[in-house]
């Protein structure tokens, strides 16, 4: 494979910051693609412009269920011989072409943390799908591994999650800044180890009960798709591949809010409903990126209009919090 001694790897420029943190500590030089604010996929044009920079794999993630063309993005690096890694760590519940989110790049990553589907409480995987991959990777995989530890603290992330997923106790966790509720942090690199003995019993003690969840988070997402094309003042993001191929896992429900700020007093009303800004900066904005590519306006837009909703079974009235949103940019400043 062309990919072979090479030392840059492409990411979208709106995402998880973990994926900045994840390429750090593979002493990887990262590029940024920007990223379509109706998809949340790649922008083709960026996306082949930093895949003529020699790139040694390229990441496409399916940002809270929502299925990016992965195909397409595989062709494209097919073409310049960089190898796609699917970041599915928000994919539950997802699938193209009847093939779950996490089944269809060379190597795919999976999340266990906290409110992601299929949770332990923290831990994820590594998937090889190929038998090259296999082959060239195990071996690699397993000398820098680090043995895990008990892990603990991770069921009390799990029962917490299952105590404060009830829309009455939102306020609670709400209140407390110091939880972080809704927030991602950017993180240093640390050595990977194996998943722990506790968030693994977690995780398949509620793969069922994920199950169940999946399809409850689906039905409440198209439920808010319907509400939200009835309005003019708010978007909503649609899968890039073709409705008869693509179903999305709503991990939460991505919307597109008018642009412009509103009042702390609303925003902390929406976050007592569980409704919560979005990535607030672009990966552009975090240390280690290279800045030599000029404008990701995507991912910009992106910062300043994205906010989710909840979407799993607990909900009574899904469509309540669009109502709430509309009343909180109705006075913006």
């Amino acid at each position: 494979m062309r990919y072979t001694g090479r030392t840059a790897v492409a990411l979208p420029a709106f995402g998880c910051y973990d994926m900045i943190t994840a390429a750090l500590g593979a002493t990887a030089r990262i590029i940024l693609y920007d990223v379509d604010e109706t998809s949340l996929g790649p922008y083709a044009d960026s996306l082949d412009e930093v895949l003529s920079r020699d790139v040694a794999a390229v990441v496409g993630a399916h940002l809270y269920g929502v299925p990016i063309d992965i195909d397409d993005l595989k062709a494209r690096a097919k073409r310049v011989g960089s190898l796609v890694i699917e970041d599915a760590a928000q994919g539950s519940g997802g699938a193209i072409r009847d093939r779950p989110l996490g089944a269809l790049g060379a190597l795919s990553v999976l999340s266990f943390g906290r409110g992601k589907g299929r949770t332990g409480g923290s831990g994820g995987a590594l998937l090889l799908h190929t038998a090259e991959e296999t082959a060239k990777l195990t071996s690699i995989i397993e000398a820098i591994l680090e043995p895990g530890n008990l892990e603990i603290d991770a069921i009390g992330r799990v029962l917490g999650q299952w105590l404060f997923g009830r829309p009455s106790l939102y306020g609670l966790p709400a209140a407390i800044p110091q939880l972080g509720l809704g927030t991602t942090h950017y993180r240093l690199p640390w050595p990977p180890r194996e998943i722990g003995p506790c968030p693994a019993a977690a995780l398949l003690a509620n793969w069922q009960v994920s199950d169940r969840e999946e399809v409850a988070r689906r039905t409440n997402g198209e439920r808010l798709t319907i509400a939200v094309k009835a309005l003019e003042d708010l978007g909503f993001v649609t899968p890039q591949p073709k409705a008869s191929m693509a179903v999305s896992g709503y991990l939460r429900f991505p919307m597109l809010a008018p642009s412009g700020s509103i009042p702390t007093i609303y925003e902390r009303h929406l976050n007592e409903l569980g409704i919560m800004r979005s990535y607030p900066t672009t990966l552009q904005e975090l240390a280690g990126t290279d800045q030599s590519i000029p404008g990701y306006r995507g991912a910009e837009r992106l910062s300043r209009r994205l906010w989710t909703l909840p979407t799993h079974s607990r909900l009574r009235h899904p469509w309540h919090g669009i109502q709430a949103i509309q009343e909180a940019f109705s006075h913006s400043a």
